[in-house]
């Protein structure tokens, strides 16, 4: 029998002023992994952000890093540019590993994702890497960054194919044609691979992918998705797992892997509330999961959809970590007496102010300090912690093409979606009072929480 083909699959550095490990796993690349095993492929995986992670409460960690050269684009920015993840020398010891086990048998294929648009330099120093150990061996680049900016990511990544959209199906064939073709398929689950990590504490997981939503500066909405056209798409469509399988998989990471910790990282967890997160979350009171393991929302939930009976069924399955995207005061998605309708249900549910924290958007086109003030102003009165999101433009997104009306170069350059830059217009006066607002809410926080 021929010995099944090795595909490496890599997540790169992460190259920015700040990152942050809030449970953050490369997901779409452990369902590749997942897919490429049950077809008959070899997987092994490098998590280059996966390097002495600092422990944090409630399984996250603090991420490696290393300060490197601002690109041109950042010298007006008064901070530190950092790579995060392993120091590269590590990263090329684990890439030779590999080489010296199996010289006779070199991989047959590397995969690398993406994250952020504006963090494709580390995606690209990742591929020069790999290219120094396995010059002759392709290089396919896949994610967000290669989905949403495909041109670029064709002509400076570095990579030898880029996929836009879903990868799953798109890698398989890739390798199919660079291995046998007839290669059998295995029966097995179509989870995350996450028994390629070692020990994880902590995992991320879907329970639906997409997002039925219009807001104008995401590009995971359907309105995006129509005008960017299917084959350039985070998701195609708004699909919702069924409520018994999401909890198997839950169940799966508790009995196999000991994890302590699992973040929902859906678009819209909360939609179609009856039939989706009510029976997830009586499956895992039912079979007592709420008892051996802590959940969390890092993704923000739609307050629309919180009610007493939900809030109360939320801290009855052990979710720690609640995060409610409020986008800030006259925003649609929520008014302001919503947000304190549905913090006051979660204090009744004895959730408490470090449980509880409301996402704040900050820097959206058009938007007043003064809007943002009075924003981190009632959620503080609420009870809640404020949780600073700042803007940044995202390809596909209604805001982004309006933008392009006055600063047309972020089609040329994905590093001037970066947040930080675009706060720095007006020679550093809006970073300035940008960080005065962050340093309020932070002093704010610390005035509930103790």
């Amino acid at each position: 029998m021929e010995n099944p083909k090795k595909i490496i699959l890599v997540n790169p550095w992460i190259h920015d002023f700040s990152a942050y490990d809030l449970w953050l796993k490369p997901l779409g690349l452990l369902y590749i992994a997942s897919h490429l095993k049950n077809h008959g492929f070899k997987v092994q995986l490098i998590d280059c952000l996966n390097y002495n992670n600092i422990p944090r409460p409630y399984g996250c960690s603090k991420f490696h890093s290393e300060e490197i050269a601002k690109p041109c684009h950042f010298q007006n920015i008064p901070r530190k540019y950092k790579r995060y993840g392993m120091p590269p020398e590590v990263f090329t010891q684990l890439l030779m590993a590999i080489d010296d086990t199996s010289p006779d048998d070199p991989p047959t294929l590397i995969g690398v994702t993406s994250m952020m648009t504006y963090w494709h330099q580390g995606a690209s120093e990742t591929i020069k890497y790999i290219k120094q150990v396995f010059a002759d061996t392709p290089v396919v680049l896949g994610g967000v960054y290669a989905t949403l900016c495909y041109e670029h990511a064709l002509k400076n990544s570095g990579a030898d194919y880029v996929i836009a959209g879903l990868g799953e199906e798109a890698m398989l064939d890739i390798a199919r044609k660079l291995t046998h073709p007839n290669l059998t398929a295995h029966q097995s689950t179509d989870y995350p691979a996450y028994h390629l990590y070692s020990n994880p504490q902590s995992i991320a997981m879907l329970t639906s992918r997409g997002c039925p939503f219009n807001c104008s500066y995401c590009a995971a909405g359907a309105e995006s998705r129509l005008n960017r056209g299917a084959s350039s798409s985070l998701n195609a469509n708004f699909t919702q797992r069924p409520p018994d399988e999401v909890v198997d998989e839950i169940e799966h990471y508790l009995n196999h892997l000991g994890v302590t910790d699992i973040a929902f990282y859906d678009d819209a967890l909360l939609v179609n509330t009856e039939s989706h997160i009510h029976p997830i979350l009586d499956g895992i009171i039912r079979r007592g999961l709420n008892k051996k393991l802590r959940f969390h929302t890092p993704n923000g939930l739609h307050i629309r959809y919180i009610d007493k009976p939900l809030a109360q069924k939320l801290y009855q399955a052990n979710f720690k970590t609640i995060r409610l995207g409020f986008e800030g005061m006259d925003e649609p998605k929520a008014s302001p007496e919503q947000l304190a309708t549905v913090i006051a249900y979660l204090k009744e549910a004895w959730f408490t102010s470090e449980n509880i924290g409301v996402y704040v958007l900050m820097g959206l086109p058009g938007q007043g300090l003064d809007k943002i003030d009075r924003s981190i102003e009632f959620v503080h009165r609420c009870g809640a912690q404020v949780r600073m999101a700042q803007y940044s433009p995202v390809p596909g997104s209604a805001d982004f093409v309006k933008l392009l009306t006055q600063y047309p170069e972020l089609l040329a350059e994905p590093l001037l979606h970066n947040k930080s830059v675009y706060y720095c217009h007006d020679h550093g006066r809006r970073f300035n009072e940008f960080e005065a607002l962050k340093l309020k809410a932070k002093e704010l926080n610390a005035d509930i929480t103790g």
